[in-house]
């Protein structure tokens, strides 16, 4: 009789076990697409803002890389 018990105890806390094991596992990859999908926001918008900007003022390598070094310091103080 005791034997029963600890065993279904044990039944039912594997049983537990696997259910917060999928509930995180569906939180995890929910979290995961919502991640991805703001990285690719805002990689969309940083080569709008790129392309915009050399297209603008594309004058040669030494402004390139001026222009490229204030995109990204801009980007960092957003």
């Amino acid at each position: 009789m005791l034997e029963d018990k600890v065993k279904e105890i044990m039944k039912n806390a594997k049983e537990q076990e696997k259910r917060i094991l999928q509930n995180t596992e569906e939180q995890l990859e929910t979290e995961k697409v919502k991640v991805m999908g703001e990285i690719e926001d805002e990689l969309a918008e940083m080569v709008a803002d790129l392309s915009s900007k050399f297209l603008s003022e594309k004058l040669d390598d030494k402004k390139d890389q001026e222009l490229i070094k204030k995109i990204i310091s801009e980007r960092n103080h957003k």
